[in-house]
């Protein structure tokens, strides 16, 4: 049951100036074991879009924690290269570092393309076949357009034309709407005011937009977005990338070389936060998992849980085309509790069913969304297909766009150009004996990364500084240490006494 209050009568008739709410008393509330979500007064759209990140993320992941499977804040992306092979993976990223810009880029590699199934949160289960299987739940885009141009995301200006809500943005006296990163567009004469009404220059320290500044548009409006992104049945994983957003030596991008050393990195992320819950401040702020605002269970408990998963993994390949929902036909994807069943309603028409059974909530409720483009006989030939893919335990890769130089100024250039990174990451993930990457104390660097045309310092971008790793490991073993008792788990504990004795011996060299 989800629960809504805006603070203010239905009799109420008399015009507003601001969103109605109730910050004084503002509370939003999560029943896990009653299935519900209370929110009273709030003035920030996550807790009023009750069905994303309360019921998307917190209420799942504590239905996944005693079923069995995840939930992600993460980007569910596929990424096809001149070979025409597509791979699916998730990109989790705190809020704020770009995993809407990640979703939505367009490469600027020839011959590579990007294409995504939700861009916010990601339900991952294991297939009877002991395979990981991803669906993206939501129908919609929430997300901050600051910092972003027409150049650098175009995607993003061409959901923005039509059926489009924008919330505490700027706007100009031409009709446009306006945020930071939009000074040097600005046309001779045309004038902004601020998301309060008033006039505003570039000369002003004051942003002109508010920090909550967002947009929302349907999923089906983007430009790139995958042909699969309704289909029930979920799509293989064949990696997983953390990342956070920090200016100082965290490289550009490392492959974890284990499932549990890339869980142990990503417990103990650290980034500079965008949250509307912390003041503005480059200090760092522990991000475990990319989870930190929507954790409805203990942080230790949570990661613990992503270990577990892996022992309902198999490391081996199945039966090429082997169906792994068996002979009945049903989706792929099957739980105790959440079921995703395919039913024929007409011969075009498919209907996506979601169970929750009476043992979690006494009230059976049924959501269904018609897949309007997608005929019973191509769901299975989408079946068919995607089992061909990768099915081994996906591999966990660890990302960071935002390092800068000594003059503050930032060495990668991001958004379509991450393509290079995802390039490799692929590569890696598909024809790893040809795509050579070299040990490093804290994992596997690029060995080579396509930077051709690029003007910057690769070199610096992937460095591994020693005295750095110190003292980062010493932060991830005390944070990990607080929350989960690292002596209580031996291979996170073993894993972080490995990088740590790694950067000493090289750092000696």
């Amino acid at each position: 049951m989800l629960q809504y209050s805006l603070s203010a009568s239905d009799e109420c008739a008399m015009p507003f100036r601001n969103w109605l709410c109730h910050t004084a008393r503002f509370f939003l509330c999560h029943r896990l074991e009653a299935n519900e979500i209370w929110s009273y007064g709030s003035t920030f759209g996550e807790n009023a879009f009750l069905s994303k990140k309360a019921l998307g993320l917190r209420l799942a992941s504590f239905r996944g924690w005693k079923e069995g499977w995840l939930a992600v804040h993460a980007a569910l992306i596929a990424i096809k290269g001149p070979s025409g092979k597509e791979v699916f993976g998730c990109v989790s990223l705190p809020k704020g570092a770009g995993k809407t810009e990640v979703a939505t880029m367009i490469s600027t590699l020839k011959g590579w393309q990007i294409r995504f199934l939700g861009d916010d949160v990601v339900w991952i289960m294991v297939t009877p076949d002991r395979k990981l299987y991803a669906l993206a739940p939501e129908n919609g885009i929430f997300a901050c357009p600051d910092n972003s141009t027409r150049e650098q995301n175009p995607n993003m200006f061409k959901m923005l034309s039509k059926d489009a809500i924008l919330v505490n943005c700027a706007t100009t006296n031409r009709g446009r709407f306006f945020w930071d990163g939009l000074e040097n567009f600005l046309e001779e004469n045309e004038l902004v005011k601020d998301w309060k009404n008033e006039k505003w220059t570039i000369e002003q320290k004051r942003t002109p937009s508010h920090v909550n500044c967002h947009y929302t548009v349907f999923t089906s409006s983007a430009p790139n977005v995958h042909p699969y992104w309704e289909l029930s049945t979920g799509v293989p994983l064949s990696f997983i990338v953390f990342g956070c957003k920090r200016t100082d030596q965290m490289p550009l991008v490392y492959e974890t070389e284990s499932w549990e050393h890339g869980v142990t990195m990503a417990a103990g992320i650290r980034t500079i936060s965008h949250s509307p819950l912390d003041k503005p401040t480059s200090a760092l702020v522990p991000d475990p998992m990319c989870m930190r605002t929507y954790f409805s269970f203990g942080v230790g408990q949570y990661v613990k849980h992503w270990l577990n998963i892996k022992e309902n993994l198999s490391e081996k390949p199945t039966q090429q085309g082997a169906n792994p929902a068996g002979s009945s036909g049903k989706s792929i994807l099957r739980g105790d509790c959440l079921h995703f069943e395919m039913q024929k309603k007409d011969p075009v028409i498919l209907e996506l069913v979601v169970l929750m059974n009476d043992e979690f909530n006494s009230n059976k409720v049924e959501v269904r969304q018609n897949l309007n483009r997608i005929s019973y006989k191509h769901q299975e030939e989408i079946t068919r297909d995607i089992q061909q893919k990768e099915g081994l335990v996906p591999k966990i890769f660890m990302v960071n766009w935002y390092q800068e130089d000594k003059d503050g100024k930032r060495l990668w250039p991001g958004f379509g150009e991450n393509i290079r990174v995802f390039e490799w990451i692929v590569k890696r993930c598909v024809t790893p004996q040809e795509t050579a990457a070299i040990p490093s104390a804290i994992g596997l660097l690029p060995k080579q990364l396509n930077v051709n045309g690029l003007r910057t310092n690769i070199e610096q971008l992937l460095y591994v500084d020693n005295n750095f790793w110190t003292k980062e490991i010493r932060h991830i073993f005390k944070f990990l240490e607080n929350q989960l008792g690292v002596e209580n788990i031996p291979i996170i504990n073993q894993i972080l006494t490995n990088i740590s004795n790694r950067v000493t011996v090289t750092s000696k060299q």
